[in-house]
């Protein structure tokens, strides 16, 4: 049993602007990320079985666009954030992934964390 989260890292230069950023505040080195699936616990003792479901889940979701809100803010004394805006095609690829991790026993959020902590932030811890 392990706890995982889903994330995609970001475009090289957007992570090196992060990183400087993480470096001055101080934050712990996390590679700077967007979540599509907060923190959650996989039972099974294969790593590998959790890969092949995101590999299936994951071959039809469709590029798209991120872009800056403006502004940095934070959570937790740990982490850092920077905001941003996701449309639809992001939404959608948070929910086929959840779909198919629920099919797999994990079991979705009962309730939302409030924005921005994880569906609407680039985190830089």
């Amino acid at each position: 049993m392990a706890k995982y989260f889903v994330g995609i890292r970001l475009p090289r230069q957007f992570e090196e602007d992060c990183e400087f950023w993480r470096r001055k505040f101080g934050a712990p080195r996390t590679i700077a990320h967007i979540t599509l699936i907060p923190p959650f616990v996989w039972e099974s003792t294969e790593g590998g079985d959790l890969l092949k479901l995101l590999g299936h889940e994951t071959n039809s979701i469709r590029p798209f666009l991120v872009s800056g809100r403006g502004g940095l803010g934070s959570f937790d004394k740990r982490v850092f954030f920077v905001n941003v805006e996701l449309g639809a095609d992001f939404k959608a690829a948070q929910q086929r992934l959840a779909h198919g991790l629920s099919h797999a026993g994990v079991p979705p959020r009962k309730a939302p964390l409030p924005a921005p902590h994880y569906f609407s932030d680039a985190a830089l811890a």
